[in-house]
């Protein structure tokens, strides 16, 4: 099972995932990957998740991950030894705090 991250997420059984997200309007603590980790995004309420290159709730050239509860991103040897933020772009729920550091 994949070590849960910030609230534990039921019935994820899925081998593939390293890290799992209750992506929700909160504040969320930095985490830790690896190249080749993956990370899952699930939530109930009207959400999405995109990488913001930027490292604020600006989404200049940003890069969507997923519109659908479940929503992964696998790290890539690009992203190593960079900060990747993935952030909701629903309307204010960036700037409330549903922005996500992960160190790789």
């Amino acid at each position: 099972n994949a070590p849960v991250s910030s609230a534990p997420v039921a019935d994820n059984n899925n081998d593939d995932v390293d890290m799992v997200i209750d992506w929700a309007i909160r504040i969320y603590d930095d985490e830790m990957a690896m190249v080749n980790d993956t990370i899952q995004f699930n939530w109930d309420f009207p959400h999405n998740v995109y990488i913001h290159p930027s490292g604020t709730c600006d989404d200049t050239d940003s890069i969507q991950v997923g519109q659908e509860s479940g929503a992964t991103y696998t790290f890539t040897e690009d992203d190593a030894g960079q900060d990747i933020y993935f952030a909701c772009q629903i309307s204010g729920h960036c700037d409330a705090g549903q922005i996500l550091k992960v160190t790789i």
